[in-house]
């Protein structure tokens, strides 16, 4: 998925980065030195994170109905030229 789609894996990695960077809990110097600028940097830090989430998983929804509609063309295609092989083979036996 990552070769097919390096954009959306992209995405996605900066999306879970910004999460767990989120998860870890500030420390009382930030807090200190920082106080509201740190509250708002982190704000739309996890409003971008969310965003970038949300485009990672709609990416990911694409390439994975993508694929699924390549496998079952190619799986139709397949198939039917394993039923023209099969008939080109009873045709011959029928012959013999």
């Amino acid at each position: 998925m990552a070769q097919e789609n390096p954009l959306g894996f992209a995405i996605g990695s900066a999306a879970v980065g910004f999460v767990l960077g989120m998860l870890v809990p500030a420390t009382q110097v930030e807090d200190e030195r920082l106080g509201e600028i740190s509250d708002r940097v982190t704000d739309q830090a996890k409003e971008v994170g969310q965003e970038a989430l949300e485009r990672g998983k709609e990416v990911a929804k694409e390439t994975a109905q993508q694929a699924q509609s390549t496998l079952q063309d190619s799986a139709q295609r397949h198939g039917e030229e394993l039923g023209d092989t099969a008939r080109e083979h009873a045709g011959q036996v029928r012959s013999s």
